[in-house]
């Protein structure tokens, strides 16, 4: 459509500091909306500005614009929405680009911590909110792509996991950090924590969390992460920075013990030892490999008391 008369297209705002990357002035302009005091956004940017209380416009193409005074209004509206310059010149330092928390917190060897929340999307509407029990009823998924990490820090509450995760929900609620830009943490948000270097993750359920196991190592998160840490896939356990390496007798020591042991970290342990080894070929030893940690275990099993032994002696 071509702009109105007397109307002289924007075609950046004041700062280069736009409110959505996503969506050019220009493509709002062929769009139809000219105003030279509205900047435009995409339907996503505009859900998240009205979820932290910014006043968004709907754009016609027509040249006229209505206030959006809900989020279903904005999700049912097929067109580009729009945050006046003056407005978006107030509030702007709040929106800012976020930091890349997960790479933080998957990073971090301190305990630690990261906030998940569902992403503004018409996709994860139907999950906002939502109980696990709602979710699995309806055969509803809680998948990583449907979540944003919008903060990430380290663990100082003290106690057990349930403790630290009640601590983090007062914090989250009552004294949330300045520079956090999420909503307050609330039912259907995820809460992973890093505890003597083991991740675990969980859901904000209508009462207490629900441990989500999968959350991270379903999409291998942990796992890009520790690869590019790690200078072995033998070493790849779900533990970042793994730090120094069990040789072979360590691995069939535990396994002797009763200890779960990796069978590809020893095959990868005993064929680093072999390259090590002057005069020997390495595939002399390789049918060894597994005989031999296969024969620990074996020694294991014959040798632990049973079941029924414990109780009599308990």
């Amino acid at each position: 459509m071509v702009p109105k008369a007397g109307v002289e297209p924007v075609t950046a705002s004041d700062s280069g500091h736009v409110p959505d990357p996503a969506i050019s002035v220009e493509s709002m302009n062929a769009y139809g909306y000219t105003d030279p005091n509205m900047l435009p956004l995409t339907k996503e940017r505009a859900l998240e500005l009205m979820e932290r209380d910014v006043t968004v416009y709907m754009l016609y193409m027509d040249n006229t614009e209505a206030m959006a005074f809900d989020m279903e209004e904005i999700r049912n509206f097929e067109g580009i929405f729009g945050i006046e310059v003056s407005e978006w010149e107030t509030v702007k330092d709040r929106f800012v680009p976020l930091p890349d928390y997960e790479a933080a917190f998957l990073n971090n060897p301190a305990d630690s911590y990261a906030i998940y929340q569902l992403r503004n999307t018409d996709d994860t509407a139907m999950f906002r909110f939502m109980n696990s029990k709602y979710l699995n009823q309806k055969g509803f998924a809680i998948e990583r792509d449907n979540y944003v990490t919008v903060y990430a820090g380290d663990l100082k509450d003290t106690g057990d996991t349930q403790d630290k995760l009640n601590g983090l929900y007062q914090t989250f609620n009552i004294d949330r950090p300045n520079d956090f830009r999420g909503h307050s943490l609330s039912v259907s948000d995820i809460v992973a924590l890093r505890q003597n270097g083991m991740v675990s993750c969980h859901y904000v359920d209508s009462w207490g969390f629900k441990e989500l196991p999968g959350f991270l190592k379903s999409e291998n998160y942990l796992k890009n992460a520790e690869m590019a840490l790690e200078d072995d896939y033998g070493m790849i356990d779900g533990i970042v920075n793994n730090g120094p390496k069990q040789t072979a007798a360590e691995i069939e020591a535990d396994a002797r013990s009763g200890k779960p042991v990796s069978l590809l970290s020893y095959v990868e342990t005993v064929r680093r030892d072999q390259k090590t080894e002057k005069g020997v070929s390495s595939q002399e030893k390789k049918p060894s490999v597994l005989a031999k940690l296969h024969s620990a275990v074996s020694e294991t099993k014959k040798t632990a008391p049973l079941r029924s032994a414990e109780r009599e002696l308990s």
